[in-house]
């Protein structure tokens, strides 16, 4: 499988921290998907509406549970990872990736 469906065979046990679960930047803009937690602690995937239903999958794989999930058109998918990943300490060290 590429990247593009897959991000390797990370165990599937339960995150434990917000960087266990932040999707290489590369990875959330070509893919379309993006997993955060919010103001509020819930866990949340981000995706726009032709993300690919393997990165779909992949993601919730990552999180390890049923996170939350939000739709969003391509201006505001991509406004969100832009700002997230840049004000996000994870985020800084995948934008590389």
């Amino acid at each position: 499988m590429s990247e593009e469906q897959t991000l390797g065979a990370e165990s599937t046990t339960e995150p434990t921290t917000l960087a266990d679960v932040t999707l290489p930047y590369k990875y959330a803009r070509e893919n379309g998907v993006a997993l955060y937690t919010d103001e509020t602690g819930v866990l949340t995937l981000a995706h726009r509406a032709d993300a690919p239903l393997q990165a779909l999958l992949e993601a919730r794989r990552r999180a390890g549970r049923s996170p939350a999930v939000q739709l969003l058109d391509d201006e505001s998918f991509s406004a969100f990872i832009t700002q997230y990943y840049q004000e996000t300490e994870s985020g800084l060290s995948s934008m590389d990736d």
